[in-house]
């Protein structure tokens, strides 16, 4: 409370979520809590309780101008466009908000003062989601923990007034605050104004039902967590500057915290601790730690057969798979269990006959950290949206634009419009052929996007003339025809058999074992998904997509390694030199100790190396040939070509393309990329080619975050 830097969104939004969740009470609830956000205020049972606002579908819930200030007096803001948690926004006949307890913010459509559809939409594209037809009733939540009383602002400025006098905060920090409170403008600060808001202090304990199960860990620790915490807050007030100082202090923010801890400490169902205190209870978790001599298979039978349960931790499907081929024998045995998480440290505890075996230890290699990865994209459920593919450009004046309905269009900017005293919003204003304007409400921008054309500049629409829709109709014709050609031609390529690949064996899940980082969740599915199609004898065409870095060549290699295991070569098309050569030494790198022949063909080798090569590859002495646009010259002969892996196909031009469709006939492709082409990934959303995604990145990669 008495740090200058603003409190954590995300916190605020837990907090206030539990608080929902125990006062809805739908199901049965766990409530994780530490010692600080325990004896923190919080917002009154009764308060909250009843400044929650109910929205049903064919009922009126008043008029607009109460609605907003019911809003407000909840700690909503109005914004023109909702894209936080706490906003709201009122245009027309259609009200956006952003309850903090909930994923995504609603949109309540009105009609005239009835509640006529409720549905889910997304911050981002402000798209709803359709198949939210069916809510029917909507509880909105308070915002804040604070509720600021509009109708009471001086009641409450008096009392802010009093604490600052005690205190000797100069009116020369306190009058700006005052002002700009009575214009209704909140300092951040103001979210611990507890004192001044309620008439008395309530913590989460008061939001309990009688009927809770508490419990609480290590107890003996609640009495020095609760020092230091009430240290840290002292020291903060010490540290920083006099505007912060307005918050009340520990003592006013925390009355008889001590007294009230004790209670919790008496109403507690269950104590867990480190140590027993009572000599007749059970013996104590001691735990040894195993060093890495001491795992073998042999040792662990002996665990098992003394009786021991033995947990042995994994990282993921293939190291699973892997400690179960290992201990094959073992395996039978009910006392084995393989966690899919690992363990992180290897401990034995003797007394109750447990033993925690960390995967390094059992398999050897590298111990890579086991902290889950975590996804960079942003926390909204969107049910399906496809957003990870969308990509946003602002608009400029003078930019052409294509209007769903009305056709090509020239941007001229954003214009204010007013009705009366009321401001209706921003709208875009889009200028069509003969002076004809058109304006756009900006949550509508989805029915717009950018003109593109391979010709010269667009012919500008004229509204009301049906032209856009003759052309729509036209092209939707010559779309429809192209469709159904393509289909044609990869329902004929999905007949068709490919190469059967040898199924995955012990020598495979070796090779898998000498890959020196830990898979990430997305790469085994990706890994899974080819070989599946591969052993399957189904013509392979897959698309696997995933930012740099996130392991799609690790994907290739060991489709190529099973390929080549099988009798087939393999091709890698790359678009440039530099990247044939990182390739050839990545593909040598890890499969050194195979014998396989890598080789690569681009202008860094000599006419006679490239003879050499090309007779090699003729006669199959070369299993993997990677190389640039060379490898779609006719002088390049395949013996038994079974697998193509295209890498970066957007960097390949149209000619390169109608080559690859001639040497992809009737051979397993897989294609890799960060960035695919349209035509490619509509190709792949649409079902005509299978595609993989790996949205996790590796562990401890930092996420790209992107300003604009």
């Amino acid at each position: 409370p008495y740090s200058p830097i603003a409190s954590s969104l995300t916190q605020k939004r837990e907090r206030l979520r539990t608080l929902a969740a125990l006062h809805n009470r739908k199901n049965s609830l766990i409530i994780l809590a530490s010692l600080e956000s325990w004896i923190l205020p919080t917002i009154p049972k009764r308060t909250f309780g009843e400044s929650t606002l109910t929205l049903k579908v064919d009922e009126d819930p008043g008029a607009r101008d109460s609605l907003k200030q019911q809003l407000k007096s909840l700690g909503y803001f109005q914004v023109d466009l909702v894209e936080e948690p706490g906003q709201f926004a009122l245009r027309g006949e259609i009200l956006d908000i952003f309850d903090p307890s909930r994923n995504v913010p609603n949109r309540i459509e009105f009609f005239d003062t009835v509640v006529e559809s409720i549905r889910n939409f997304h911050p981002e594209t402000q798209r709803t989601q359709k198949e939210d037809q069916g809510i029917k009733t909507l509880c909105v939540y308070p915002s804040e923990e604070v509720l600021f009383p509009w109708d009471r602002v001086e009641e409450i400025l008096e009392r802010v007034k009093t604490h600052s006098d005690q205190n000797q905060i100069s009116r020369k920090i306190r009058d700006p605050i005052f002002e700009n409170i009575r214009n209704g403008i909140l300092p951040e600060h103001y979210r611990y104004w507890f004192p001044f808001a309620y008439p008395r202090i309530t913590r989460l304990e008061d939001h309990l039902p009688p009927e809770t199960t508490r419990i609480l860990f290590e107890p003996e620790q609640f009495p020095y967590e609760l020092e230091t915490a009430l240290s840290s807050m002292g020291k903060d007030i010490e540290k920083y500057p006099q505007p912060y100082w307005i918050s009340p202090g520990p003592e006013v923010l925390f009355p008889e915290v001590s007294a009230s801890l004790e209670k919790s400490l008496a109403r507690a169902d269950l104590l867990v601790r480190a140590s027993p205190e009572d000599p007749r209870a059970p013996p104590p978790l001691i735990a040894e730690p195993i060093s890495p001599g001491q795992v073998n298979p042999k040792t662990i039978r002996l665990w098992l057969e003394e009786g021991y349960q033995v947990w042995i931790g994994s990282r993921g499907i293939s190291h699973q798979e892997r400690i179960r081929f290992l201990l094959k024998d073992e395996a039978r045995n009910p006392g084995l269990s393989i966690l899919p998480h690992d363990c992180g440290e290897s401990l034995l505890f003797p007394a109750q006959k447990l033993v925690f075996l960390s995967e390094t230890l059992v398999l050897g290699g590298k111990n890579v950290s086991s902290q889950t990865p975590q996804s960079s994209h942003p926390r909204f459920d969107t049910k399906g949206e496809g957003l990870e593919f969308r990509h946003h450009e602002d608009l400029s004046p003078g930019d052409l634009v294509v209007h769903s309905l009305h056709g090509v269009g020239r941007y001229s900017g954003l214009q204010e419009i007013r009705s009366g005293d009321s401001h209706l919003g921003e709208y875009l204003l889009l200028e069509y052929a003969g002076g004809d304007k058109l304006y756009i409400p900006v949550y509508r921008l989805n029915t717009i996007q950018r003109y593109v054309s391979s010709g010269a500049s667009g012919t500008l629409d004229k509204l009301g003339t049906g032209q856009f829709e003759k052309a729509k109709l036209k092209a939707r014709e010559s779309a429809k025809k192209l469709a159904i050609d393509l289909v044609g031609i990869y329902a004929k390529r999905s007949l068709l058999k490919g190469p059967r690949l040898l199924p995955r064996d012990d020598h495979f899940l070796e090779f898998c074992d000498s890959f020196e980082f830990s898979e990430t969740e997305g790469q085994l599915r990706a890994i899974s998904d080819v070989l599946t199609d591969l052993e399957n004898g189904k013509l392979l065409d897959r698309l696997v997509c995933g930012d740099v870095g996130f392991g799609k060549t690790e994907v290739a290699i060991r489709a190529a390694f099973q390929a080549v295991q099988s009798g087939l070569q393999v091709a890698v098309l790359v678009p440039t030199t530099l990247l044939a050569f990182q390739h050839e030494q990545s593909f040598r790198r890890r499969m050194a100790s195979h014998p396989i022949r890598i080789e690569s063909l681009s202008r860094f080798k000599s006419r006679k190396q490239q003879t050499e090569l090309l007779k090699d590859l003729t006669t199959g002495k070369i299993d993997i040939l990677i190389g640039t646009h060379r490898l779609l010259s006719k002088d390049v002969a395949w013996n038994r070509l079974g697998l193509l892996i295209v890498d970066e196909e957007h960097r390949f031009g149209v000619e390169h393309k109608e080559k690859i469709k001639v040497l992809q006939a009737n051979t397993h492709t897989l294609t890799l990329t960060a960035t695919p082409i349209p035509r490619t990934l509509n190709m792949a959303l649409s079902g005509l080619k299978d595609i993989s995604v790996i949205k996790t990145p590796p562990t401890n990669r930092q996420p790209i975050k992107t300003f604009v």
